[in-house]
Formats: C-alpha cells, sequence, structure tokens
C-alpha cells in the first residue's frame, strides 16, 4: 500500500502541475501598458489540467479517459475491469461465508466439550493432561468468569457436561487443525466403542506429518478450506480492484502529458530552378534544388 501512494505521489509530482489554477485562465496582450485583472477572459481553447484525469480514474477508472478523450476501448477495458473485479469480489466473499455459515453449524452439531474429555483419554491414555493444556487451548466459561482448557480436568469435575465453552474464531480453527481437538467429534468411536478415528500422512515440504482425524473432522476441514479459499480470491480480487485504479489514474495523466507535448516543428525552405547558359541553345543549362533547414 505504501508503493502505491509513493507511486501516486510521485506521478502527481511530475505532471500535476497545473492542477491547482483557477478554473479560468487569463489572455494578456503583451502590447498593452494595462494588465487586466478583474474580469478573468476564457481562452478559446479550454484548459486541460494533467492532474484532473489521473485523480479522476483514481476514483473511477476509466472517468480520466473520458477526460482526456481517449479512444473508447481504453475507458471500456478499465471499467470493464473494474465491473469483473467488483463482481468476482461479492460472489467469493458471499460464497466463502456461506460455506463458513455451514461449517460452524456442523461443528456445533459434530464436536462437544464432553466427548473431547472423554475420547481424549482413550486416544492419548498416557498423555491426555497435556492435550487440554497444550499450546493451543479453549477458552471455558463458568459463573466464577473464564478459564483456559488447562482447568478443563478440575472444572469439568465440578460442572459436568453443561461446562460452557466459546466458539470464536480460534476454537473453529483449533478443532479442525490439531491433533489435542480430535476427541471432541462425535464419531470417535461407534456406539460398540470401536475406533474410527485414524491417522492420515501428510506432506510438509521436505518430510511428512501424522494426523488424526475422523470422518466429521475431515469432512470439516474440507470445508474450512474452500471457504478459505475463497475468501483468499476475494482478497485477490480487491488487489486487481485497487492496481486498475492505479494503472487507469497513471495512465490518464501520461496521456494527458503526452498530449500537451507540441509536436517537433521542423520548418523546412525549397527551391527549385533552371540554370542559365548562354552557350546552350536553350539557354538553359541545368536544373537546381535547394533545401534548407
Amino acid at each position: 500500500m505504501k508503493h502505491i501512494i509513493a507511486i501516486i505521489f510521485l506521478a502527481s509530482f511530475c505532471y500535476g502541475g497545473g492542477l491547482y489554477f483557477d478554473e479560468y485562465a487569463y489572455e494578456f496582450n503583451p502590447d498593452s501598458t494595462e494588465v487586466e485583472t478583474d474580469v478573468p477572459i476564457l481562452m478559446n481553447n479550454p484548459v486541460h489540467y494533467p492532474a484532473r484525469p489521473m485523480l479522476y480514474s483514481l476514483v473511477l477508472p476509466g472517468a480520466g479517459q473520458i477526460y482526456n478523450k481517449s479512444p473508447w476501448w481504453k475507458t471500456a477495458v478499465f471499467a470493464g475491469v473494474e465491473i469483473t473485479g467488483i463482481a468476482l469480489w461479492w460472489s467469493w466473499k458471499s460464497k466463502a461465508e456461506d460455506i463458513q455459515t455451514e461449517y460452524e453449524a456442523y461443528a456445533r452439531s459434530h464436536w462437544a466439550l464432553s466427548d473431547w474429555y472423554t475420547n481424549t483419554r482413550l486416544i492419548f491414555p498416557d498423555s491426555y493432561a497435556t492435550m487440554f493444556s497444550g499450546t493451543h487451548k479453549i477458552t471455558l466459561k463458568t459463573d466464577d468468569g473464564y478459564f483456559t482448557s488447562a482447568f478443563l480436568d478440575s472444572l469439568y469435575g465440578i460442572y459436568g457436561a453443561d461446562l460452557e465453552y466459546i466458539r470464536d474464531r480460534d476454537f473453529y480453527e483449533n478443532i479442525g487443525k490439531y491433533d489435542q481437538f480430535v476427541g471432541g467429534w462425535d464419531d470417535c468411536y461407534d456406539e460398540n466403542g470401536n475406533k474410527i478415528w485414524f491417522e492420515e500422512e501428510k506432506s510438509v515440504g521436505d518430510s511428512t506429518e501424522s494426523i488424526k482425524l475422523t470422518p466429521n473432522k475431515n469432512y470439516y476441514r474440507d470445508l474450512r478450506f474452500d471457504s478459505n479459499t475463497l475468501k483468499d480470491y476475494s482478497k485477490y480480487a480487491i488487489s486487481a480492484i485497487m492496481f486498475n485504479h492505479v494503472i487507469s489514474g497513471l495512465e490518464a495523466v501520461w496521456s494527458s502529458a503526452q498530449s500537451r507535448k507540441e509536436p517537433d516543428k521542423k520548418e523546412y525552405e525549397s527551391d527549385i530552378g533552371l540554370l542559365y547558359n548562354k552557350e546552350t541553345s536553350s539557354g538553359i543549362g541545368g536544373i537546381y534544388l535547394s533545401v534548407k533547414w
């Protein structure tokens, strides 16, 4: 963002000299000794301020091109990118939010603190206490205040299955990402106590790691992945929209500056004629051609 602002400032500095002038241009007669300052005289050709189209395009891509009377396709390109970017941003953002609502509802239906407390003791019989007090935690709520899941053992003995917990952003990330929360999914074991959870190898750079999953957790992870991917796409669309504004502004001020440049005036003087020669019967001795510049 800092780089974009720097580009805009540089363009404004280089080409925006006329931006702050009055709307009217004053016309003076160099042969007159009187200077009229009371009445502005609008010149025949409208004054064109080079920085103005840049500002127009920064607000609405393509507007600066219209101001410059550039070819129609320039306005169409910038306006098309803007409309397409906004449409994609809105579409991806809406789909991401819909999927997020879906996976959060799914988590509320298939992950429970009571299951986590019970199943963690079965999945990690030698280190279940470490799972509750691990690096990543869940916030517990009681009448006495808020506690981390490191106190789950003692608090569960008091409140049992009625112990409340906070379903915040970290909660929805933790239960799908880290093994220590796998016990909270309601399909870790079947009705007969048979194990359903499984381990899956995942490639991480040059190595692999084992992840504990259940069918429900796996489905939940897929939903979160789809939602987060669409959120990333929507961010890319926003970036494209921003760059479209900047590029449109830079093109507008560049075109404006180019149109103000006077073409190189090369004045040529040429002459052609006949050469006199009294020795010839016609009196013509040849043709001459001269060019001066």
